[in-house]
């Protein structure tokens, strides 16, 4: 998180390394999204998919998350300043 923070893309909603507070309430992103940025009480950060040995048997483990639905919303909300 501290490397995200560095590298100039902090993790939103991160309440130790920062997710841009100058951002919000500054006239960045329309009022919409802030209210929805606003609202997050957690940190906007999800592996869609970990996989390790497992360490008794070496075993190869996959799991896969779905983004939960406060994530997609959030994205959805900003997908208009992508690139």
């Amino acid at each position: 998180r501290i490397h995200a923070r560095d590298l100039g893309s902090p993790i939103l909603g991160d309440p130790v390394y920062g997710s841009r507070p100058w951002a919000v309430g500054r006239g960045v992103f329309p009022e919409t999204i802030e209210a929805q940025i606003l609202g997050i009480n957690r940190q906007m950060l999800h592996a869609w998919i970990l996989g390790f040995s497992h360490p008794a048997t070496s075993a190869w483990l996959q799991f896969e998350a779905r983004l939960p639905a406060d994530f997609t919303k959030i994205l959805e909300a900003l997908e208009v300043f992508r690139d």
